[in-house]
């Protein structure tokens, strides 16, 4: 069968759950009231749950708290990148931070990241390949 509506919100969908909630109505209720609305891509029972608990101890927002992201790239971090470009880039960038000199692609990456603060999770093929064309600088 398909869903009245297929196309939704979270907010909406906490709005809703906020409603019946207020109603006094049972999670498992609940659930079952938005799975005939919404069809099987609605928010699971353990989500509907949550969403209860959380209006029960007195939230009433609907909407997702601020969180912080993905790290934004400071003036200063653009700074120290921009003075480690101009020194000899093999000497500056082939050193880890214990001091051990290295060679290859996958230290100038990771350096480059370590310095950027962020942490790599691409194997090192992967690396070399984006360097190789480019794509990392």
């Amino acid at each position: 069968m398909e869903p009245l509506i297929a196309v939704t919100a979270r907010c909406e969908i906490r709005a809703v759950i906020r409603f019946l909630h207020a109603k006094k109505l049972q999670p498992v209720e609940i659930h079952r009231q938005l799975s005939k609305i919404y069809g099987e891509t609605c928010i699971s029972i353990q989500h509907v749950c949550k969403w209860c608990r959380e209006f029960s101890e007195g939230r009433t927002d609907i909407h997702d708290e601020k969180r912080s992201g993905r790290p934004s790239i400071s003036d200063e971090v653009v700074a120290k990148i921009e003075r480690t470009k101009h020194l000899n880039r093999r000497r500056a960038i082939s050193i880890d931070k214990e001091g051990n000199t290295h060679r290859g692609h996958h230290m100038l990456y990771i350096t480059w990241t370590d310095l950027l603060g962020i942490v790599s999770i691409l194997p090192t093929d992967e690396v070399e390949r984006l360097l190789l064309h480019g794509s990392i600088q």
